[in-house]
Order: C-alpha cells, then sequence, then structure tokens
C-alpha cells in the first residue's frame, strides 16, 4: 500500500467531514470513483459561478436533492447533462479538460 498522499485540488477543498467519509467510501483522496470525481467538478464548478443546488436542478426540472446525490457521487450523470451543467456555471473562455473531453464524445 502507498504512503498517504497530501491532500491537494478539489478533495483539499472538502471539509474534514466531507474528506472522512470520501476515504470511508474509496480509502484514497487522488484515486476515488469517478462518479465522486465527477460529483466534485460539478460542485466546484457550480461554486465557482456562485450558482445553488437548487439553479442547477431547475435547468433540467430536477428536484435540490438530486443535485447534491450528483456532487457527492451518489448517482450518475450523464454526460449530456453534466456537459449543460459545466457550461452552465463555467464562464465561456473556460477550457475545463472534462468539458472538451464531453464535447467529443457527444
Amino acid at each position: 500500500m502507498m504512503g498517504k498522499r497530501p491532500m491537494t485540488g478539489l478533495f483539499a477543498s472538502l471539509s474534514e467531514k466531507q474528506q472522512q467519509a470520501a476515504l470511508a467510501y474509496r480509502g484514497d483522496e487522488t484515486f476515488g470513483p469517478p462518479d465522486f470525481k465527477i460529483g466534485m467538478d460539478i460542485r466546484a464548478a457550480r461554486k465557482g459561478a456562485g450558482k445553488s443546488q437548487q439553479e442547477i436542478a431547475d435547468l433540467f426540472g430536477w428536484n435540490r436533492d438530486a443535485v447534491s446525490k450528483i456532487e457527492t457521487g451518489k448517482v450518475s450523470v450523464s454526460l449530456r447533462s453534466y456537459l449543460v451543467i459545466m457550461r452552465f456555471c463555467a464562464p465561456p473562455e473556460s477550457d475545463h479538460p472534462g468539458v472538451a473531453l464531453a464535447e467529443k464524445l457527444l
């Protein structure tokens, strides 16, 4: 087993309780499950844009709880929904690698 790495990036921005939950779920702050990483991307973009979970939910006709579950990796989000959310939250000049990949795949 590898030594403990310092927490960086989005993982480091989580509260201590959220970090403990993530580590209990996967055991590694760097290589978490894809849904958790996607959810963290969405959460970071949403917060960076000053948007609420309710605003994201309203885009799709979802309830706010659905967005919360996506952000915590409890449920998956489609590639198309991911792209819509990221474009809604990101400035037009954004070059987030996840957005570029989603656009290529769609």
